[in-house]
């Protein structure tokens, strides 16, 4: 963990980036009507990473909700590959896992287009 990355200055660089990414996107297409759907990480990577990834899922719920109006889909309890597959991944949701994912955000965009 690099020491000069506190909780707090990830969380506002993070949230700074993500509008600014979000904000180009939109005016870009010009359309800011498209629903915008993001969702949370491995327990495994939260688990090795608490502090790094609270700030960043805080940053990308706020941002995606909060100032876009987007939806957020909850991840705990979806196992990644270092659980399912004996590997080293912790990065990264199992197929499994990613089917369920699937369906989780297809919820949230039918919820959106109510």
């Amino acid at each position: 963990e690099n020491a000069d990355w506190d909780p707090e200055r990830r969380y506002t660089t993070h949230k700074k980036n993500l509008t600014a990414t979000f904000n180009d996107l939109y005016d870009k297409l010009g359309d800011r009507s498209i629903p915008l759907i993001a969702g949370g990480f491995p327990d495994t990577f939260c688990n090795e990473w608490p502090e790094a990834t609270s700030a960043v899922l805080k940053a990308i719920h706020e941002g995606i909700v909060d100032d876009f109006g987007g939806k957020f889909v909850e991840t705990k309890g979806l196992l990644s590959n270092a659980q399912k597959v004996d590997s080293n991944d912790i990065y990264h949701y199992c197929k499994e896992s990613l089917r369920i994912l699937g369906g989780k955000y297809f919820e949230k965009y039918q919820e959106i287009r109510k």
